[in-house]
């Protein structure tokens, strides 16, 4: 990448070569199974907060209905579906993301798509195009950002999201290089996000991705406006770079691979700091097959970023339990798993549950924070009350581009979430080959 060129122009040139390339059908694929995927948690997102988007949508007045919210058989405004279909996609704690960024990816990414797609604004191949080219962008920009991004407090995927949800729609609609550079302008200065909505058991964590995908598509239709934006949105004196991080002037790594290729999904239903305990603990309950009441404690060992807000006991509800590592481990050592079904507010309130939270004790493990996050990695130890003790490293959590869900397990992912949401087997069956057909 010519070194003389901006940040903003380096993005703008990257576009563009997306537009135009052939992709090889490993990264086809890939970004099929990005939206099957996201198709998937979008649907029991949609069944999780069918309350909440019922009184959203009985308030919505607008005659333009053309716009499908996922998961459902309403059609509405592009703006009221892309919002609902970008928190909906978040709701689950089970959408995709790059550990290296600290970013959710295609609940940001697929909604304003989908609703330019299903308006016939563009072809199926410029779709999956579109999805490359955001999860592009976005990764990329998000590296170039992190850790300082995330420890000033700010949500990646609000902020890098908003920049590859425009990219996205910038490429699948073939925008010029000055349109692109439009679109970027727009999509950075509405560009936002707090990770303090993931406090206090607060359930706004999923808003911040609605917007995102919003201000997206706003930033995206903005490009054809014809207004001029400044040179360098991103890498300027007041730019998002400087202002919202410790960028340092480097130019944003383009070299390797695409980075949907190093994207994680996710089979557990919490947030992806608390997956290699999880998977840990699974292991030595199915190995050692101890009973709870034989446990004395449990130490949970990982990286600095992965206990910042996420060492809590006291749950608050739905959210603060997906947020919480002692939570996700109590449910993984006493129902070997955790899904959408281990979160409950009925879980929650166990007795039990609570009892064997209090047990786990969560500490940094300097070797893991300098690993981090090369690998985010966790070692669970089981102190049993006849002086036993088990002990499980995990450094790659299933879904991690080093250890990656199958087609078959993604695809199971997507008839599970869809059977949540209570969908037909045969629609489910349908939807999975016409995404696999895209």
């Amino acid at each position: 990448m010519n070194k003389t060129m901006n940040i903003t122009e380096q993005i703008s040139k990257r576009i563009l070569e997306i537009q135009r390339k052939e992709f090889s059908e490993e990264i086809w694929d890939q970004a099929r199974a990005c939206l099957l995927d996201y198709i998937g948690v979008c649907t029991a997102g949609a069944k999780l907060l069918q309350v909440q988007n019922e009184e959203i949508l009985s308030r919505n007045l607008d005659n333009c209905k053309k716009c499908t919210i996922i998961g459902t058989e309403n059609k509405v405004d592009p703006y009221t579906a892309i919002l609902i279909n970008g928190w909906n996609g978040h709701a689950m704690e089970l959408d995709d993301g790059h550990r290296f960024g600290m970013i959710h990816l295609a609940t940001v990414i697929c909604p304003p798509l989908l609703a330019l797609f299903e308006n016939d604004m563009f072809s199926k191949k410029q779709l999956l195009r579109g999805i490359i080219a955001g999860y592009e962008v976005a990764v990329g920009l998000a590296i170039a950002m992190q850790p300082s991004h995330k420890q000033r407090g700010y949500h990646t995927t609000g902020t890098c999201g908003t920049i590859g949800a425009a990219a996205a729609i910038a490429t699948a609609m073939d925008y010029k290089e000055k349109e692109i550079k439009t679109t970027l302008s727009a999509a950075a200065t509405s560009a936002g996000g707090l990770l303090e909505i993931q406090e206090d058991g607060s359930d706004l964590k999923a808003f911040n991705a609605g917007q995102t995908a919003l201000n997206g598509y706003i930033a995206g239709q903005l490009g054809k406006s014809g207004w001029k934006g400044p040179e360098d949105i991103l890498g300027g004196p007041r730019g998002m770079l400087r202002v919202m991080s410790d960028w340092s002037g480097q130019n944003i790594d383009w070299s390797n691979h695409f980075y949907i290729e190093t994207i994680y999904r996710k089979p557990y239903a919490s947030c992806r700091h608390s997956h290699s305990a999880i998977e840990a603990a699974i292991f030595l309950k199915k190995t050692y097959k101890f009973f709870l009441k034989e446990i004395k404690n449990i130490e949970v060992q990982t990286y600095k970023a992965a206990i910042l807000g996420h060492n809590h006991k006291q749950i608050c509800g739905v959210s603060s339990a997906k947020m919480s590592t002692p939570y996700s481990v109590a449910v993984a050592l006493m129902f070997g798993k955790a899904g959408i079904a281990e979160f409950s507010n009925e879980n929650i309130e166990n007795s039990d549950l609570i009892k064997l939270m209090s047990l786990i004790e969560i500490v940094e493990n300097e070797d893991l924070t300098k690993a981090a996050p090369k690998k985010r990695a966790a070692i669970v130890t089981v102190h049993l009350k006849n002086g036993k003790s088990y002990m499980k490293q995990v450094d790659f959590p299933k879904g991690e581009p080093e250890n990656p869900m199958s087609k078959e397990e993604l695809e199971i992912k997507f008839s599970e979430l869809c059977s949540f949401a209570e969908i037909n087997k045969n629609k489910v069956s349908n939807i999975k080959e016409q995404i696999w057909m895209l």
